[in-house]
């Protein structure tokens, strides 16, 4: 997994409360880019959110694997302990 620490710091997108403001009407471009940009800011975090459950869910993963490894490898050395006492 890439290490995300290394991009450059890119601040969120605040959204605004979901009512319009007074007299919308009169810049109707102006409110559509900000829906514009509400909705790609909200796309960006739902992206990022996603790519940090998938990287939870390796690092579990990988902790599970390692866990199976360590506990063969005390089964191999109870077992030779077992052997070396049983002489």
């Amino acid at each position: 997994m890439p290490d995300p620490s290394h991009r450059p710091y890119k601040p969120m997108t605040i959204i605004r409360p979901d009512s319009l403001p007074r007299l919308w009407w009169l810049f109707p471009w102006s409110i559509a880019r900000q829906l514009h940009k509400n909705a790609v800011a909200l796309k960006a975090y739902a992206d990022r959110a996603d790519r940090a459950i998938e990287m939870q869910i390796c690092i579990i993963d990988d902790k599970e694997q390692d866990i199976r490894t360590l506990q063969a490898r005390v089964r191999a050395q109870d077992a030779i302990i077992l052997a070396s006492v049983s002489r």
